[in-house]
């Protein structure tokens, strides 16, 4: 299996979200849309050339990585978290955003019809806020978490419904149960 590393570093999570779409999209993310009809809560695909993906903890730094494979990858159970979903990559360049934008990371992926799985290791790992000191400054980045990792995973496939492929944390579920309440 081929495998292409696209991104490899820390980025800035806040209200939970990050987001890979395209530039100058034609209308903005809601985040009440991107799970309409889906079974999972932790990365929305429903809007075309987008995915909203949902990290913990809210407002800090995550350790994400993101690679581009020829085929379907076999399921790393070392991750608590995994869902699947698909995504067509338009003319567009695609860019994985920070929240509101204020981080662009360019994303190196063809056109086409893909897969993409969303692993997700120590989704309910949280600081330790009572015990840490203060930040001496208001715009101070909590680091990733230890212990905790995200990776998202694209290759080509045919169209397919989004999938719950591992479900182990009370955290995951109700995010679950959150896609599911908005889509009725």
């Amino acid at each position: 299996m081929k495998q292409q590393t696209l991104f490899s570093d820390n980025i800035f999570v806040s209200y939970s979200q990050f987001y890979i779409e395209c530039e100058d999209p034609d209308d903005s993310l809601l985040p009440s849309n991107p799970f309409h009809k889906q079974q999972n809560g932790l990365c929305g695909a429903v809007q075309s050339e987008r995915l909203f993906f949902t990290a913990a903890p809210t407002d800090s730094l995550i350790n994400l990585e993101i690679e581009l494979l020829d085929s379907k990858p076999e399921v790393d159970e070392n991750f608590d978290e995994i869902v699947e979903v698909s995504f067509t990559r338009g003319a567009k360049d695609i860019l994985l955003c920070e929240w509101a934008h204020e981080e662009e990371y360019p994303l190196n992926i063809p056109e086409g019809i893909y897969r993409v799985r969303y692993n997700i290791k120590g989704f309910e790992l949280d600081y330790d806020y009572e015990n840490m000191e203060e930040p001496e400054d208001d715009e101070e980045l909590l680091p990733p978490l230890d212990g905790q990792k995200y990776l998202i995973q694209f290759w080509p496939s045919d169209f397919k419904s989004d999938q719950i492929l591992k479900k182990t944390s009370e955290y995951a579920a109700y995010w679950h149960n959150v896609a599911k309440e908005k889509s009725v």
